[in-house]
């Protein structure tokens, strides 16, 4: 297929790479590296315009779970939807989850943010079904010659107004 541009991955292709500058490393659990949520808002909002007119989510389901444990966890189903700039249709991903503990389980104290660690979960997993950040999806941070490799793609290319090309899109 050689430079041919696959329309099905017209979205994927731009904004599956991520600036470093945006990515950390958990330091609990596995491990994983995880992308700061406004920086995932401001590349749906440049390709597809301001939120709640060009994109935005849909919440289905809102509902507190009680662990066996006794302890709570907030579960939040989101539908993320965009206006496809060739078109102008309405288009949306499959519904995602994203949970979070309400009480902290050592302490028993309720977590302030739980609601918005639920809503950034959920909107995570659903941009990441539109290619967003697939690099760090896929693990590729944690490879430091890539970390390297990427680093290097957004230095030389800093003139752009985002890496992404969404006038592409």
């Amino acid at each position: 297929m050689g430079d041919a541009i696959n329309p099905t991955m017209r979205i994927w292709d731009q904004v599956k790479y991520t600036d470093p500058k945006y990515v950390k490393k958990l330091n609990w659990g596995a491990g994983l590296h995880t992308v700061d949520a406004m920086h995932t808002t401001e590349r749906m909002t440049r390709i597809f315009g301001p939120c709640g007119h060009g994109w935005g989510w849909n919440i289905l389901r809102d509902q507190n779970i009680t662990l066996s444990s006794g302890h709570m966890v907030k579960e939040i189903l989101m539908q993320l939807w965009w206006k496809d700039p060739k078109d102008g249709k309405i288009r949306e991903v499959a519904p995602q989850a994203g949970v979070a503990q309400i009480d902290n389980p050592k302490t028993g104290k309720l977590d302030d943010y739980y609601y918005k660690k639920a809503i950034t979960e959920a909107f995570s997993k659903c941009s990441s079904l539109l290619g967003m950040s697939a690099d760090v999806y896929f693990g590729m941070f944690d490879n430091p010659a890539y970390g390297k490799w990427v680093a290097k793609k957004f230095m030389t290319t800093k003139t752009k107004k985002d890496q992404t090309n969404e006038d592409d899109v």
